[in-house]
């Protein structure tokens, strides 16, 4: 991310955000409710439509707005409690963590 600004009308959440991961590095996103956790997060996954006026490079490749959202998620395992109305209720713990593991929205049956 290269001098990453997001704002919604006058309220500015993240400002001028330079972040740089390097294969291998492990990271721990963290900060009191409001910080901008989730949207740096939405960021990354292209969730937010703001990703695609913002120079952000994923995987030493393209920005967001030349990909699509679907390549983008296939090499993240990402779930975000904005997914859980998809989720079958008695889904376990494994399956709704396999489902960002694998890119699939719901509980996973067991073939």
């Amino acid at each position: 991310m290269n001098d990453v600004t997001i704002r919604y009308g006058d309220k500015i959440i993240l400002d001028n955000i330079n972040w740089d991961v390097v294969q291998g590095e492990r990271w721990l996103v963290k900060g009191h409710n409001g910080a901008g956790k989730s949207t740096l997060l939405s960021l990354i996954t292209a969730d937010n439509p703001q990703a695609y006026s913002q120079d952000i490079q994923l995987f030493d490749k393209e920005t967001p707005n030349r990909r699509s959202i679907w390549d983008i998620k296939k090499h993240i395992g990402y779930v975000s409690p904005e997914l859980h109305r998809y989720f079958d209720f008695g889904a376990t713990v494994h399956n709704v963590i396999a489902s960002g593991l694998f890119g699939y929205y719901g509980s996973l049956q067991a073939t």
